[in-house]
């Protein structure tokens, strides 16, 4: 190896090897070693080389794709995004039919850097690339149960949207808020999917963290995005629209899945404690005290429904805040008829 690196970059520097020859060598050189691994993983039954040549071979490749678009503009954007799909595929199906997360990760991450790596910037199509990536990421994710896997994709995905995001809402503010509410749903399938498919009666904290950071960071660009951009109301709608997403998606889960109880509560959890934000934002006086009542109703029946504690505490806790709220209420109009 130390050979042909001397090798080569003696060839670069006396000009031996243009720039087109230099891709194609990493190209050849990179595929040469994937086939070689892949070969060797199904004849011989050497694994552990076999995945360490493939490993090699698809960072190889990626790297190479890199030089070829960004460095040597040797190849277009669209032509990058066909080649590090196929890659990807590629990746992705030996991680799979291998069990090798290494593989996997590689493969799929690359994928979803894409866009970066063939320095397609921030258009529609590097955005629909990168969400077919995430697609099939969140799909071995639910397959194979790699919870590190949909954090790391989440990971290095969202950057991309916000910055994307960032760039389109001024002039399609409708088309941002679509694209805000597609990715939140294919990072919910990551963070929960594996666990409904299977039943799963206790969630992962990654996966519990994960749906967490996702509704927060969904919720807040949305709510930025409107504030700035239509106005006030229709911030605090989408935050309250967010909200009973969540507390339906929980709803429905404690109703076609029981035994997935702590699921069911993460969502419906996150929902009502998004809709206090939201009803706050809202709302004053009764009628804030009155929907604060009304969610430490909808959590008691949750907690009956799963038999958790935190459910039951957390009812009792909107309780007490309706009626700090309403005890808070009557002082202030108690001084003004004073007053």
């Amino acid at each position: 190896m130390l050979g042909a690196v001397f090798f080569v970059t003696m060839a670069i520097h006396r000009g031996w090897i243009d720039e087109g020859m230099r891709v194609l060598l990493a190209f050849f050189c990179s595929t040469a070693l994937l086939v070689a691994g892949v070969w060797l993983h199904e004849r011989q039954g050497r694994t552990q080389t076999a995945k360490i040549m493939v490993a090699a071979a698809i960072a190889a490749l990626y790297a190479s794709l890199t030089a070829a678009t960004a460095l040597y503009d040797l190849v277009t954007p669209v032509e990058g995004f066909l080649i590090v799909g196929l890659v990807g595929a590629t990746a992705s199906a030996i991680a799979v039919r291998w069990k090798s997360v290494q593989i996997a990760g590689i493969g799929i991450v690359g994928a979803l850097l894409a866009p970066v790596l063939v320095d397609a910037g921030t258009s529609v199509a590097a955005l629909v690339f990168m969400a077919v990536a995430l697609i099939s990421a969140t799909a071995v994710v639910i397959w194979e149960r790699w919870p590190w896997l949909a954090t790391l994709a989440y990971v290095v995905s969202l950057p991309q949207l916000l910055r994307w995001i960032d760039v389109t809402h001024e002039h399609h503010v409708y088309r941002a808020l679509a694209v805000l509410l597609a990715f939140w749903l294919l990072y919910m399938l990551a963070a929960i999917g594996y666990d409904l498919r299977i039943a799963s009666e206790r969630l992962r904290v990654p996966s519990a963290m994960l749906a967490f950071s996702n509704v927060v960071v969904t919720s807040g660009a949305g709510y930025a995005i409107l504030r700035s951009d239509v106005s006030h109301d229709a911030a605090t709608t989408w935050v309250l629209v967010m909200a009973a997403l969540h507390v339906a998606l929980g709803f429905a889960i404690a109703w076609r899945r029981s035994s997935a109880k702590e699921i069911a509560l993460l969502a419906a959890a996150i929902g009502i404690g998004l809709s206090a934000i939201g009803l706050a934002l809202a709302l004053d006086g009764p009628a804030l005290v009155s929907c604060w009542a009304v969610e430490a109703a909808l959590l008691a029946w949750l907690a009956r429904r799963t038999g958790s504690a935190r459910a039951a505490a957390a009812a009792i806790g909107f309780l007490i805040l309706a009626g700090v709220r309403a005890l808070d209420y009557e002082r202030i109009r108690i001084d003004h008829h004073l007053t």
